[in-house]
């Protein structure tokens, strides 16, 4: 049990207080500077880009528990990883959203489009992690929402990320993203396509220099 959870990194002191820390910012953030930056508004009508910028660096810190450990034992591993990958992706994406979800409700925001926020990052995250690996895998989706925060590049009815009434259709996307990025974690594991192919061509070389 020691062994798996320090795999997960679930035994790291270190790392379980930084990703505590992370939401403990975001919740900070919400409490102390959203009413001082729009204090006429009604929390619950609005989405700040703090807020939603904010969920990046928690859902990547949280994404580490897709490691699966040292390649080449995977690699050779004799039973199927098949289950445990599915579960392991389905769960972080359903805890980074239950988590997305109480630190809106606990501060009077929109709880329907955060939580779909949430669970939209949280599915590119395994998609980046299925394609490039662990290490590299939050890049999907803080680029996505970086693109959709910055001022006037995203046309307003289409940044669905910041659209209180647009909670709805975030989830359907988050939905379909999170079946294509389940698959895709199934199929590569933590170590990803990009380094998969590349190992595969490491392997490929050595043979041929032996043959």
């Amino acid at each position: 049990m020691r062994t798996f959870l320090a795999v997960r990194r679930l035994d790291n002191g270190w790392w379980i207080g930084a990703m505590a820390a992370s939401w403990l910012a975001l919740a900070l953030f919400n409490w102390a500077a959203l009413p001082l930056m729009f204090p006429f508004e009604d929390p619950r009508t609005f989405v700040s880009s703090g807020t939603v910028v904010g969920l990046v660096l928690p859902l990547a810190m949280m994404s580490a528990v897709l490691v699966e450990g040292p390649p080449a034992l995977v690699a050779t591993s004799s039973r199927s990883l098949g289950v445990s990958r599915g579960a392991w992706s389905l769960g972080y994406v359903l805890v980074s959203g239950a988590l997305a979800a109480l630190v809106a409700a606990s501060f009077g925001l929109p709880v329907g489009i955060l939580t779909s926020d949430a669970l939209l990052v949280a599915t590119l995250n395994v998609v980046g992690v299925a394609l490039l690996g662990v290490a590299r895998g939050w890049v999907a989706g803080a680029t996505v929402v970086l693109l959709m925060s910055v001022p006037g590049l995203v046309p307003w009815s289409a940044n669905w990320a910041y659209r209180v009434d647009r909670a709805a259709g975030v989830l359907a996307v988050a939905a379909l993203v999170g079946i294509v990025a389940i698959a895709l974690f199934i199929r590569f594991g933590a170590m990803g396509a990009r380094q998969q192919a590349a190992r595969l061509g490491t392997t490929a070389e050595q043979i041929d220099l032996v043959g």
